[in-house]
């Protein structure tokens, strides 16, 4: 009889091939019976790329901003993530919140009705809140490397803010202020864990995806990492991308840029 291959068996075979056989030492932290706390904190200094979209009201259509020609400046920060571990469950929460601002002309597309020759000043914020909350199983793992696989959820708060200032040959008015909100809920899986380079060296790895009040959203880091007795030291290359579809508020929003993190283990 032939019978289907299981996934995570083929995982492992090929994961054990990669890192080495499966260990259960009495005092690795998947093994030892205690739990492990994590407290990171971290900076981070995005760039941003996508258009965001403002009802100009009274049947005016829409003004599209790209915003990768008018955000180019991190007015404020914070971001800071926090695991509990227990044998193979893990519990996890990550906090960014992001103000990003600028002040430049164009990067703007109006509706046809406002003609053409217009000169348009744009003063844009944008500001928001991602909470990610989730779960994780360890799939695999041995003395150098692991396999975590996450459930969750995210939310994502957005608040951007508009001042235009235009001037044309119709003499056509636009609100001198335009402003757009969403907040966002989606359902994320996705894998998460650590390869062991040597005594100190390793490298951290994220990969999520996933959709609800989103068309798709994605997030995920690599990097390299330093450990202490204590914790460790990061820097990874993250990114964040959501997309709600056509003609919504967010169109292929993405941030992305280097991290820098401190991690202390209890």
């Amino acid at each position: 009889m032939i019978t289907r291959a299981q996934p995570i068996p083929c995982l492992t075979a090929v994961l054990a091939l990669l890192f080495g056989a499966p260990v259960a030492a009495a005092d690795h932290p998947i093994e030892d019976g205690n739990w492990h706390t994590a407290l990171r904190l971290y900076g981070w200094l995005p760039s941003v790329s996508g258009e965001t979209r403002f009802d100009l009201g009274n049947g005016g259509g829409d003004a599209t901003v790209d915003t990768s020609q008018i955000l180019d400046a991190v007015k404020m920060s914070f971001m800071g993530s926090a695991q509990v571990r227990k044998g193979r469950w893990t519990g996890f929460t990550d906090l960014i919140y992001l103000r990003m601002g600028a002040d430049q002309q164009g990067g703007i597309r109006l509706p046809a009705a406002y003609g053409s020759g217009i000169n348009v000043h744009a003063d844009e914020e944008l500001k928001g809140w991602v909470w990610t909350l989730g779960g994780g199983y360890t799939l695999w793992y041995n003395d150098r490397a692991n396999v975590d696989l996450v459930l969750g959820a995210r939310l994502f708060d957005l608040d951007s803010d508009l001042a235009l200032s235009v001037t044309g040959p119709r003499n056509r008015t636009l609100p001198a202020n335009l402003s757009a909100s969403v907040t966002l809920w989606d359902a994320i899986i996705g894998v998460y864990g650590r390869v062991d380079l040597s005594s100190h060296w390793f490298v951290p790895y994220y990969l999520d995806v996933g959709t609800g009040d989103t068309e798709l959203t994605s997030t995920g880091y690599t990097g390299v990492g330093y450990a202490f007795d204590w914790g460790d030291l990061t820097l990874t290359y993250r990114y964040l991308y959501y997309d709600q579809g056509n003609d919504k508020t967010i169109e292929g929003l993405t941030f992305n840029g280097f991290a820098a993190g401190v991690n202390f283990r209890f």
